[in-house]
C-alpha cells in the first residue's frame, strides 16, 4: 500500500505491494508489523491506491486485517483522496495543512495544568504508586522540575527530527512508554513524535502515566 497523494507529515506511513505478490500486511518498517503500528499509532484508516495493487490484491488485504479499521482507495492518477468510511456519509477530504494542537496556546495550557495535577494527584498518592510502579525514581526525581514548569511529564522521544515540531521542554516520560519490546526505527519514532504533536489532549498524557505506572 502507498499513499502518494497525501504528504509525508499528513500520514502515519506507507507499505508497499510489489506486482502481483500480496501486499505485505504483516511487517512495516524497522521490522514492526502491523499490528504494532496499528498498536502505537492508534491506526483507524488505511488507503489503498490502484496504481499499485489490483482489486483483487486491495480486497485480500482487507479481508486480512478486517474490520478494527476503515478503509479508502485512491484512483490511479488521482492528486486527492475523496472517501467515506459509510455510504450514508458524505466523503472526506484529505488536505496538505498541518496544525498542531501542542501548539495551540489553549492546549498548551491544558497541558501544564495537566502536569500540575498530576503532580499534585501523585503527591496524595505516593505510598500507592511507590508500591506499583517500577518508574518511582523516576517520578521522584523529575516530580519538582516539572512542578516548577522545567519539565513535563510527557514529551517527545528524543530524535533528530524533533526541531520541527512546536517546542516542548524536556519531558520525563515520551509515547514510546510502554512499547519498550517492539522494534522502532528513527522513521517510527519521528512519526509517533509528530502524531503526538498533532493530536494531542490531555488523555494522551493520562494513558502514558497510567501505562509507566500499572503496566500497558
Amino acid at each position: 500500500m502507498v499513499i502518494p497523494s497525501i504528504p509525508a507529515n499528513d500520514r502515519t506511513g506507507s507499505v508497499s505491494g510489489a506486482g502481483n505478490a500480496p501486499p505485505p500486511l504483516t511487517e512495516g518498517p524497522g521490522g514492526a508489523t502491523l499490528d504494532d503500528i496499528v498498536r502505537l499509532f492508534h491506526v483507524e484508516e488505511i488507503i489503498f491506491c490502484s496504481k499499485d495493487m489490483s482489486a483483487a490484491e486491495i480486497i485480500r488485504g482487507m479481508m486480512r486485517i478486517g474490520p478494527r479499521v476503515s478503509y479508502k482507495i485512491v484512483p490511479e492518477g488521482s492528486s486527492n483522496i475523496i472517501g467515506s468510511s459509510n455510504k450514508n456519509e458524505p466523503g472526506e477530504l484529505y488536505t496538505t495543512d498541518v496544525q498542531y494542537n501542542i501548539a495551540q496556546p489553549g492546549q498548551r495550557r491544558n497541558k501544564r495544568v495537566f502536569d500540575i495535577g498530576a503532580c499534585l494527584l501523585l503527591l496524595i498518592t505516593l505510598p500507592l504508586w511507590l508500591l506499583l510502579s517500577t518508574s518511582r525514581r523516576l517520578f521522584l526525581k523529575n516530580w519538582w522540575g516539572v512542578f516548577t514548569a522545567k519539565k513535563t511529564w510527557v514529551g517527545y522521544a528524543p530524535g533528530p527530527h524533533n526541531a520541527g515540531l512546536p517546542r516542548l521542554v524536556p519531558g520525563v516520560f515520551s509515547p514510546l512508554a510502554g512499547f519498550s519490546g517492539t522494534p522502532l526505527n528513527e522513521g517510527l519514532v519521528a512519526r509517533l513524535n509528530f502524531i503526538y504533536a498533532r493530536d494531542w489532549n490531555v488523555w494522551k498524557d493520562a494513558e502514558v502515566l497510567r501505562r509507566v505506572i500499572f503496566g500497558a
